[in-house]
């Protein structure tokens, strides 16, 4: 075990640096490449923040408006799906001749 021996300031010669490296020129370029790490990494933060902010933006997507009660028209229309021949009745829409329904990510076909 090394031993070291302090001086106290009350008892260091006068004009004594306070560290072996007092004297040297410090070397200040492994504090620049700090630096230049911190605010690579703060740029690199900030550039992913503003990349998933917009992202999660595009998601407030405002719901359809509601159809005006006196469009609606009552219809008899009977679709299936030609997929797993699930069975729908539209009984109201908008116009005399609506677009087939969607099911197992087909369009329904009309059904006489």
């Amino acid at each position: 075990m090394r031993v070291r021996h302090v001086f106290p300031t009350h008892l260091r010669p006068t004009g004594a640096p306070r560290s072996r490296s007092g004297l040297r020129e410090r070397d200040h370029r492994g504090m620049v490449g700090t630096i230049l790490r911190i605010v690579l990494g703060v740029a690199v933060a900030l550039t992913v923040y503003v990349i998933g902010a917009s992202m999660l933006k595009k998601f407030q997507l405002a719901p359809p408006a509601e159809p005006d009660p006196d469009d609606i028209k009552p219809v008899d229309l009977h679709y299936r799906c030609i997929v797993c021949g699930a069975e729908v009745t539209m009984t109201a829409a908008q116009d005399d001749d609506p677009e087939a329904p969607r099911h197992c990510r087909e369009d329904m076909v009309l059904v006489d």
